[in-house]
C-alpha cells in the first residue's frame, strides 16, 4: 500500500511486510510495538503483529487541546488527569478553560486569569486571553447571575472576530478579550459572571 500525499480514513492499515509462514525479529529504528508513526500526512501506530503482519494504522490526529494537555504534562498518571472537564490543581478552573485562557493545569493560577473592574457607570469589565488554537474548537460563553445560587444566563458568545460588548485584539497569541457588562445587567445591586466551555 501506498499512502500517497492525501489523508488516509481513520482505520486504514497500510502492510510494510508479511512475514506469514516466518517469524519476525528486530523492530524498525528502534520503534516498540503501538508507537505513533507519521506518514505522509497521516498518523498511524505501528503493529508488528498484526495477523503476521508489520502494519501501520491511520488513526485521528491529536485535536489542539490534546496537544496542549501533552505539552503540559497531563499524561494521565496520579495528578494529572488529562480530560477537559478535570481540574488536576484543583483551582477551581478545569483543565478546558485553563487552555483557552492561558493558565497552567498543574498550578493553582486561576485568579491570575480573569481580571475584572468597576468602571465609574457602574459596567462590568472582564479581561482575559483567549488562546487561538481554541478558535471552532470550543464555545465560548460568558454568562451572569444575580446570586451565585440561581441559573447562570448567557450574556456574549466570544467569537472570532468580537463583536457588540465583546472586543477582541487579534494582534497578540493569545487574544486580548475585553467584556463589558452595562450596568442595566445588575439585580439588587449585585451582580456576577463566570466563563463557560463546552466542547462540541
Amino acid at each position: 500500500d501506498q499512502s500517497g500525499s492525501g489523508l488516509a480514513p481513520v482505520g486504514t492499515k497500510f502492510v510494510i511486510a508479511d512475514y506469514t509462514g516466518g517469524s519476525l525479529s528486530g523492530s524498525f529504528d528502534g520503534l516498540a510495538d503501538g508507537a505513533s508513526v507519521n506518514l505522509g500526512a497521516n498518523l498511524c501506530v505501528l503493529s508488528y503483529s498484526d495477523n503476521s503482519r508489520i502494519t501501520l494504522t491511520a488513526v485521528a490526529p491529536p485535536t489542539p487541546y490534546e496537544n496542549w494537555a501533552t505539552a503540559k504534562g497531563l499524561d494521565g498518571s496520579s495528578g494529572k488527569d488529562p480530560a477537559f472537564s478535570a481540574d488536576p490543581d484543583i483551582d477551581g478552573i478545569a483543565n478546558g478553560l485553563e487552555w483557552v485562557l492561558g493558565g497552567n493545569p498543574l498550578a493553582s493560577d486561576g485568579a491570575s486569569l480573569v481580571q475584572s473592574d468597576l468602571t465609574p457607570a457602574g459596567e462590568l469589565v472582564l479581561q482575559f486571553t483567549r488562546s487561538e488554537d481554541s478558535i471552532g474548537q470550543v464555545s465560548v460563553v460568558v454568562e451572569t447571575s444575580e446570586d451565585l445560587t440561581n441559573t447562570w444566563s448567557p450574556f456574549a458568545t466570544i467569537a472570532a472576530e468580537g463583536g457588540g460588548p465583546v472586543a477582541i485584539d487579534t494582534v497578540p497569541d493569545p487574544d486580548a478579550v475585553t467584556v463589558t457588562i452595562p450596568a442595566s445587567q445588575v439585580v439588587n445591586g449585585r451582580l456576577f459572571a463566570r466563563i463557560r466551555v463546552r466542547q462540541p
